[in-house]
């Protein structure tokens, strides 16, 4: 019955819960909640928060961005295949999970300090984001093949009937963890800054090795097979198996989780151009935590009414299934590019505005025509059309402003500019009055006129031009056009503070005044973030139709001593669609032009990933016509049939 001080079978007599059951869950809930909220913020933590030891801006295009991003979830998902292997070969899947889940915490504790080093000037943060990330793929994909099968382990002939209950809390609690730090680690990023959001999700991870740890004598170890474990997994029977099942595993499926993971970087980033005030104002990285809601209701709805809808009409096999989903998946990129769509056109509008202004009504003639279009070249850029910094030679060469008394700093929203003085900018943070803080670059004209910030010593400003070549950049604050609508004659309102987000530049004429107005106009008219919610809802459909089903489906096709290899090889399939992804957005770095576009701007990504994806799906139809695979039925005393049945019971819920 047991070996040592560990159990390696379960009791057969024992008819209630297994005693380590809710340490498993425990254990998953909190290592979930610390990977989805870790990764839910690394698109925005790139593009707007990464600086050198000096604090000097190195954040990502976004196209870097997003090329680092699916490069680290290729690798969380390359590495479980060798999860398995050491579990199942040399250390048994405790030991794997607990030494494995140690260097997990030690990626999340690399990215919590990586803030602290600016701070002192001691170190960078690259080095510290990218050994965090390696650090985090190694252990999030390490323990991801070894926990269900543990769950699994527990149960023995007389509790089996409890499995399905319990797979069915297991990733009820996955989901759950996953929604709640999706929709609070962006929080913490924007109000605290990277050590507290990368170091929640960090504590969590050592919490969760902790519950786990402690009921090391609660569970039942099964002890790894040694090399028997690639001859009963390489029968002849299994390699049949295997290669039936290739084409789903390298072509379908990667190419569906190359659409799927992108709501981690591509729609973050989209979502950050749009008009996000839909009953709250989300930010860009917390409306991710949509999608496992969405599973959650999803899964029960599917079962009961979709499934028997389908089934007046066709058959609803797995293969049908998975068409579905891919078609459904091509669509949700399909409305991603309609919304992108006029979001290009807004802001090519507001760039040949801006342009016109400044070569027009704010030409100064002592400027030379190259420092003109140098501030042209700044107007786009902080207008979020191309890069997203505000160089400070370039405003004191092409303004002739003093900005020696002006700081380098990040602002609340990690946005980096040209800041007041750094106590001034801290009061504005601690108001709360702004997402942006003020940042000014002045002649000697403007002043502080806005008497509710007079006791910080910040207030709102007018242009009091000393002479008519004075020119006035800045970046204000929601609060602030709110206020500056109300001197304009319309009357303040409190919402739309919240709500403009894109305009980060204003450039004033002799006015002072139209150019807020027009850009108001231009934010106003960006498309509302329900339709990202659109999108979020066809995706979720193609997930439970694709992902679930495809799993399920690929367990039924592969003997019984495969099914924790088949699963290591379905994670394969996720890597290769997000190395896919990291390297169209790498090519897409390298062919900018001098203007900082690429063949792929704007919309045309979105109908590139689309076009690829329903060709995908168009192959599948005729692939899935000409599939002739082996079902294997599992008998009444296998193990390993039990699991895989409790899974497909509790509909295979569990976030890949």
């Amino acid at each position: 019955m047991s070996k040592g001080p560990w159990r390696t079978k379960p009791d057969p007599t024992v008819k209630g819960m297994p005693g380590g059951v809710p340490f498993i869950i425990g254990n998953e809930a909190a290592e979930r909640f610390s990977f989805y909220g870790m990764r839910s913020i690394l698109v925005v933590f790139m593009t707007q928060y990464l600086i050198d030891a000096a604090g000097n801006d190195a954040t990502l295009t976004d196209e870097s961005a997003k090329g680092v991003f699916h490069l680290f979830v290729a690798a969380a998902y390359l590495t479980p295949m060798m999860g398995a292997i050491v579990a199942d070969v040399l250390f048994g899947k405790y030991w794997t999970i607990l030494t494995i889940s140690l260097l997990y915490c030690l990626g999340h504790g690399l990215l919590a300090l990586m803030d602290v080093g600016p701070h002192i000037e001691a170190w960078d943060m690259e080095p510290f984001l990218y050994s965090g990330l390696f650090f985090i793929a190694l252990g999030a994909g390490g323990i991801k093949p070894c926990v269900s099968a543990h769950v699994g382990d527990q149960f023995g002939s007389g509790n089996k009937h409890l499995m399905t209950q319990v797979f069915n809390w297991f990733y009820f609690s996955i989901n759950v963890g996953a929604a709640a730090s999706q929709a609070l680690t962006p929080w913490l990023l924007q109000k605290f800054g990277p050590w507290l959001a990368f170091g929640l999700p960090g504590a969590l991870m050592a919490l969760a090795t902790f519950v786990f740890w402690l009921g090391r004598h609660r569970f039942i170890h099964v002890p790894p097979s040694g090399l028997k474990f690639f001859k009963e997994t390489f029968s002849p029977a299994g390699v049949r198996a295997l290669l039936n099942l290739s084409p789903l595993f390298l072509l379908f499926v990667p190419m569906f989780w190359a659409i799927f993971d992108q709501t981690g970087s591509a729609w973050v980033i989209q979502a950050d151009q749009m008009n996000r005030d839909f009953g709250i104002v989300w930010l860009p990285s917390s409306i991710q935590a949509v999608n496992p809601v969405m599973i959650l209701l999803g899964i029960p709805l599917f079962t009961y009414v979709v499934y028997p809808f389908m089934g007046r009409f066709f058959e609803p096999t797995p293969l049908r299934k998975i068409g579905i989903g891919l078609f459904l998946t091509a669509g949700s990129f399909a409305v991603s590019a309609l919304i992108q769509e006029p979001i290009d056109a807004k802001q090519s509008s507001i760039a040949e505005t801006v342009y016109a202004d400044i070569s027009t009504e704010l030409r100064d003639p002592a400027l030379a025509p190259s420092d003109t279009a140098q501030l042209a070249t700044v107007a786009r850029t902080t207008l979020g059309i191309a890069e997203k910094h505000l160089d400070p030679s370039v405003l004191t060469s092409a303004l002739g402003a003093d900005v020696g008394s002006f700081s380098s700093l990040i602002d609340e929203d990690r946005y980096r500019g040209l800041l007041p003085a750094e106590s001034e900018a801290r009061a504005l943070q601690e108001t709360g009055a702004a997402n942006l803080r003020d940042a000014f670059a002045t002649g000697a004209g403007a002043e502080w006129t806005d008497e509710r910030f007079a006791e910080f010593g910040l207030t709102h400003w007018t242009a009091a031009r000393a002479t008519p070549d004075d020119v006035l950049i800045t970046v204000i604050s929601p609060a602030a056009i709110a206020s500056l609508l109300g001197q304009l004659g319309s009357a303040e309102d409190p919402d739309l503070a919240s709500a403009v987000k894109v305009a980060r530049t204003v450039w004033l004429g002799s006015d002072g005044k139209s150019d807020e107005a027009r850009i108001v106009a231009y934010l106003d008219e960006m498309p509302s973030i329900f339709w990202q919610f659109v999108a979020y809802f066809i995706l979720t459909s193609a997930e439970i139709l694709v992902s679930i089903v495809c799993l399920e489906f690929a367990y039924s096709q592969s003997p019984r001593k495969m099914k924790s290899f088949v699963m290591g090889v379905y994670f394969l399939g996720v890597s290769l669609g997000n190395v896919f992804v990291s390297g169209v957005n790498f090519v897409l770095e390298r062919l900018k032009g001098e203007d900082g576009t690429n063949p792929l701007e704007g919309a045309n990504y979105y109908w590139f990933f689309t076009i690829a994806m329903a060709a995908v799906a168009v192959i599948y139809v005729f692939w899935s016509q000409t599939y002739k695979g082996e079902t294997f039925i599992q008998g009444e005393g296998d193990d390993d049939a039990d699991v895989v049945h409790a899974e497909a019971e509790a509909e295979g819920t569990e976030k890949p």
